[in-house]
């Protein structure tokens, strides 16, 4: 049995993942491999009833789907209603279209990620504030803390506020996580890569070796047989 996204192959009896190819991608012949209201012809996956749509997984990437109907997103600083329609990178805030990661201290915002990150900023109350504010606030419970978690000093035995609020993620970190996770993994590759080089370099000598012994051992009997 496959988990959720994954189908079958009836030939390979593999699991294999769905609904990820959107519209203009190959798939084979396999209408399970695009998105949800695409389907695979001629090995692409298309949207029979374009520009209709109900959801922009229907139109191509440079597009988003606006009163059922694919079409170019509206512009960042143009009125807007929900965040569809505005381009993937933008969302939709105080009814108008703005770059992700883009507002500064005391904007209005609706998500930490409307807010400029570089700045150490998080959407807190619908208002992007420095993330030090949230995380250092007193607590005792984790509900008096918005979008966090009360955590306790356990050598603080007191009945009032003991604790303070902290995120669980600090995503004002996260591209320095990221840059430090990709620099972990090219590591552990450069490092496996180079393994296998001397396995490859080793298995090659020792057959060279075989090789010339296995001569040695020819000649030698070739000489002592009149």
């Amino acid at each position: 049995m496959c988990s959720d996204n994954y189908w079958c192959d009836s030939n390979t009896r593999i699991c294999i993942a769905q609904r990820y190819l959107g519209l203009g991608e190959t798939c084979g012949n396999n209408s399970l491999y695009c998105n949800e209201g695409l389907v695979c012809e001629q090995s692409i996956c298309v949207n029979v009833n374009y520009p209709g749509c109900i959801d922009r997984t229907r139109c191509p990437w440079n597009e988003t789907c606006i009163s059922n109907k694919c079409t170019s997103p509206i512009p960042d600083g143009e009125a807007c209603t929900v965040q569809s329609e505005c381009s993937i990178n933008s969302g939709c805030v105080a009814n108008k279209c703005v770059p992700n990661f883009s507002l500064g201290l005391n904007s209005k915002c609706l998500f930490s990620f409307d807010c400029d990150f570089s700045q150490g900023l998080i959407c807190l109350n619908k208002t992007c504030r420095n993330k030090d504010e949230l995380f250092n606030a007193q607590c005792n419970a984790t509900y008096q803390c918005p979008t966090a978690i009360c955590m306790c000093n356990a050598n603080v035995l007191t009945s009032g506020s003991s604790g303070k609020c902290g995120a669980q993620d600090d995503y004002t970190m996260f591209n320095i996580d990221y840059i430090n996770d990709i620099n972990i993994i090219n590591f552990i590759s450069n490092f496996y890569n180079i393994i296998n080089y001397f396995i490859f370099i080793s298995n090659n000598l020792y057959i060279l070796y075989y090789f010339i012994v296995a001569n040695i051992d020819i000649n030698i009997i070739s000489i002592c047989v009149p």
